[in-house]
């Protein structure tokens, strides 16, 4: 019975004190044998984590630094390129672009992935799914280099020439803001391309309002709709006589005192009322 007990605190004890080396430095064991949380999981002294998914390199056999976090390790031992001969990483970490094409800059062990476009051009267009927007609408504009390679939005630099007509975000997304002729500009690797839009008030089809010449009871509330045959439409809404009838926001109107009141509903230059009656 005691050499039994003696040695199962012997087995306890070698779980304890002979210990198996972790990440190069030796870490102690739960009683249960189990490593501790701190010890399960360590990232190496050098790593690699990148800022950025997209890069895009214009020119080649020129040293371009590698978008990577700060405490980041750049070096040939933290990254690495799927295609060489397209981009390689030098021994200072930058990267070298040595044809066009697109290759994988991933970090050694933490599973972070750079996509690397290299796109040396000699020619530059911007490509817009339409050139007819109406005020509020976005469309994304897409910048084709030679080849009908298409650039990553990012690594090219956009601008209007009205911005008080629409605007553009940095991935290329133009919006508009009112109506007026423009041109979207993206430049790229010292070249420029220019694509012309035109921002229009949207179509309104003819409509009425529904119900028409309605009658109501002081204090009730009556939802009215502005139909056309293509279905309803968004319109602004007024009372000619708010003490008689009042606009409570949007299509909704409350019966105030007996009377009279025309309402009215506006979509760019069309218009359509009708007379509402109150009464007691």
């Amino acid at each position: 019975m005691q050499s039994g007990m003696s040695l199962r605190l012997v087995q306890r004890l070698a779980r304890m004190l002979i210990l198996p080396t972790i990440l190069g430095t030796a870490t102690c064991q739960n009683e249960d044998g189990a490593l501790p949380s701190h010890a399960q999981r360590r990232l190496p002294d050098s790593f690699v984590a990148f800022t950025q998914e997209e890069l895009a390199i214009d020119a080649w056999n020129k040293p371009v630094r590698a978008p990577v976090s700060p405490g980041s390790t750049a070096t040939p031992e933290t990254m690495s390129s799927d295609s060489p001969s397209i981009v390689s990483v030098e021994e200072d970490g930058s990267l070298v672009a040595h044809r066009n094409g697109l290759a994988i800059v991933r970090g050694v062990g933490t599973g972070a992935q750079l996509r690397v476009l290299v796109a040396q051009i000699g020619s530059l267009r911007l490509h817009l799914p339409t050139p007819f927007l109406a005020p509020g609408e976005s469309l994304l504009a897409r910048a084709i280099a030679d080849s009908s390679v298409e650039l990553p939005a990012t690594s090219v630099r956009w601008s209007v020439d009205e911005p008080a007509i629409a605007m553009v975000s940095p991935r290329g997304v133009l919006t508009a803001r009112a109506p007026g002729r423009g041109e979207l500009i993206g430049s790229y690797a010292g070249r420029e391309a220019r694509a012309m839009f035109e921002v229009t008030e949207r179509r309104v089809p003819q409509f009425t309002v529904w119900p028409a010449h309605p009658q109501l009871v002081v204090g009730s509330v009556l939802s009215l709709e502005a139909l056309s045959a293509e279905g309803p439409v968004d319109a602004r809404w007024t009372s000619s006589a708010p003490r008689v009838v009042v606009a409570l926001g949007g299509s909704l109107f409350r019966a105030v005192q007996p009377g009279e009141a025309e309402v009215c509903a506006s979509a760019n230059a069309r218009r359509s009322c009708t007379t509402l009656e109150v009464r007691r």
